[in-house]
């Protein structure tokens, strides 16, 4: 589960929106899987923007700022 949430947290720091079915197909899981990871980051705390709508998708607060020293 955590190898699936991190590489999430990777795609969206790399890409400035993806998309539910983007993550799904790379990830190799469902559409709804998706969404529950993405879910779980947000509880979490990660700074996750859910868009909706056509051409939405999930992206980060833009005065979000990684410290890749954690890692």
């Amino acid at each position: 589960m955590y190898k699936i949430m991190f590489s999430i947290f990777m795609e969206l720091l790399t890409k400035k929106r993806v998309s539910r079915r983007y993550l799904a197909d790379k990830l190799y899981c469902c559409e709804r899987s998706i969404t529950r990871y993405i879910d779980r980051l947000i509880l979490d705390g990660a700074p996750v923007i859910v868009v909706k709508g056509r051409g939405g998708g999930y992206e980060l607060d833009g005065k979000f700022i990684a410290d890749l020293k954690r890692f």
